[in-house]
């Protein structure tokens, strides 16, 4: 395809009719007919014979310079008023001319088209079979430009299509995975600052509200951060995420009731269990006095974490309260053996000391 583009080049620079050569070229590629090639012989044949016939006389009007009378020529040929040896010259020049054979390169044309058939799938151009002399040949589109111009309008509409924009939610992901990487490097407010716009952007994103709120907490700003969480509940009162944080903050100030409610709807309304949540519920029913229901919240905690040093430790306290001495002896012994702080420790060790010596009649 690569040789019709540029013979198609060609003819449209030249801005005139094809050589026989290229014609005859087209032609074995389908894309001009026989005839056309036919006609384009017999022309480049006349005008030869005329081209021929003209040199002959202007060289025999050399030689009889000595004639008065002017040669005219009307139509290509000459004037009826000739001199018998120029009839002579003009006779002998006639039939050299009509027995002249045809040129060698339109017969090793022609024997290349008939070598290699015409491509019929191939419609021929209107503008090279255009018969008119004279009349600029206006080359064909290259098939292989027809896709590539299919391409360039479907990529001007496709860039005149509006960008989609971002959801408010992808918006916020994106602000909170940035939060990520200043708390990974160390830059803690602008952590902070990054952490509230995302809330801004989309108030429902849980890790987002739960981690600003932790921040606040190691800042000593607990006010603030318990009205981030109080906020996330009003919308979501099922997430552990934020019940148990905001629980704390509530106990810590003496809002037993308060904190026991938030776990309890949290944890009722959660499937799969939460080993913390637990944990933390049976510390507030210790200091609730409820400390049976303390137990079992620790001993379901410790079935799926049993490695647990404080929980231990608190179960330990809730089975004594509950008057259940041997078993409040195991589970200080157990909570002995792995890492404790230095002053829990102690008093673990205490406890176990007084519960072996008083060795209780009603111990369970």
């Amino acid at each position: 395809m690569s040789l019709i583009n540029q013979m198609l080049k060609d003819l449209d620079r030249q801005r005139g009719p094809a050589t026989g050569v290229q014609l005859a070229a087209l032609q074995g590629l389908g894309l001009v007919s026989v005839n056309r090639i036919q006609w384009h012989r017999a022309t480049s044949l006349a005008l030869w014979v005329l081209a021929v016939t003209i040199a002959v006389f202007v060289a025999q009007q050399s030689i009889n310079r000595w004639s008065s009378q002017p040669v005219a020529l009307e139509n290509g040929q000459p004037a009826a008023q000739r001199t018998g040896s120029e009839q002579a010259l003009s006779d002998k020049a006639s039939p050299a001319v009509k027995q002249e054979a045809v040129p060698a390169e339109s017969v090793a044309v022609e024997r290349a088209s008939l070598a290699e058939p015409p491509n019929q799938q191939i419609a021929e151009p209107r503008t090279l079979a255009a018969e008119t002399r004279g009349r600029a040949i206006e080359p064909p589109v290259a098939p292989e430009t027809r896709p590539k111009a299919a391409q360039q309008k479907a990529t001007t509409r496709n860039s005149s299509e509006p960008v989609k924009a971002l959801t408010p939610r992808q918006k916020s992901d994106r602000l909170f995975g940035s939060s990520q990487r200043a708390l990974a490097e160390g830059r803690q407010h602008q952590a902070m600052s990054l952490l509230e716009q995302t809330l801004a952007e989309y108030p429902g994103h849980l890790n987002a509200r739960a981690q600003l709120a932790a921040l606040l907490l190691d800042m000593q700003r607990a006010a603030e951060a318990e009205q981030l969480l109080a906020e996330g509940l009003a919308t979501g009162p099922y997430q552990l995420a934020l019940a148990k944080p905001y629980a704390q903050l509530l106990a810590a100030r003496n809002g037993l009731d308060a904190a026991l409610e938030t776990l309890d709807t949290a944890i009722r309304h959660n499937q799969k269990s939460d080993p913390e949540a637990l944990a933390l519920r049976a510390a507030i029913f210790y200091r609730l006095g409820r400390h049976r229901e303390s137990v079992n919240d620790y001993e379901l905690a410790l079935q799926t974490q049993p490695h647990e040093s404080v929980w231990w430790t608190g179960l330990a306290v809730a089975l004594e309260h509950d008057r259940q001495y041997q078993r409040a002896l195991a589970a200080y012994e157990r909570a002995a053996r792995m890492p404790l702080e230095d002053a829990v420790l102690a008093y673990v060790r205490q406890r176990i000391q007084a519960l072996r010596s008083s060795n209780p009649a009603n111990g369970g």
